[in-house]
């Protein structure tokens, strides 16, 4: 697809990063950029691997989200300074489904106040945890800069008996893109799966 788009993508994931352990080298994500000098686009995707144990231990997502802009602003703030034409898509979560095994202790682990998978309020709960960290965090992030939008991915991964996989907009870039981080909430790959 990328190809057919004209657009060239450069991969820096590191699947299970977390913001905390970026903020302790701020200038990477500015090094990635500058040494892609066609680079236009950022695509972000980080906080979940931040915010799954503070979840687990109960913490507020007033104070999880807090720690965790902070620690996003820790790299932002340099990238911006260096490069301030740069565009971040910061991108949230979608609701993850929970019926895989590996998910289901994930899920009890993480949202433990949610009472247990499967309970009659544990979805509302456990989505509502979700909304919170997409409002208080990657939606914040874009009224903080305004390199940064944040696309609301709720929703998109989800499908109802005969209603179809609901499709999220696309956009593509004529420009390089660096990728620098994909970060997955669950243990295995099948969380994501809708």
């Amino acid at each position: 697809m990328a190809t057919a788009h004209n657009l060239t993508v450069k991969d820096y994931a590191v699947a299970g990063s977390t913001a905390q352990e970026w903020a302790r080298t701020p200038d990477k994500l500015t090094k990635w950029v500058q040494e892609n000098p066609d680079c236009k686009y950022v695509w972000v995707t980080i906080g979940g691997n931040d915010a799954q144990p503070m979840l687990a231990r109960g913490d507020s997502i007033d104070e999880i989200t807090s720690k965790v802009l902070g620690w996003t602003q820790e790299f932002y703030e340099p990238l911006f300074k260096a490069v301030p034409d740069i565009k971040v898509v910061q991108f949230g979560y979608d609701i993850l489904f929970w019926d895989y095994f590996e998910c289901v202790i994930t899920a009890d682990e993480t949202f433990h106040r949610c009472g247990k998978h499967g309970d009659a309020n544990f979805t509302f709960c456990a989505n509502d945890l979700f909304f919170n960290l997409q409002f208080q965090y990657t939606d914040k992030l874009a009224d903080m800069y305004p390199q940064v939008t944040s696309p609301n991915l709720l929703g998109s991964f989800q499908s109802v008996n005969t209603i179809p996989l609901k499709k999220g907009s696309l956009f593509f870039v004529s420009q390089q893109v660096v990728i620098p981080f994909m970060v997955l909430i669950g243990r295995d790959e099948e969380c994501d799966r809708g």
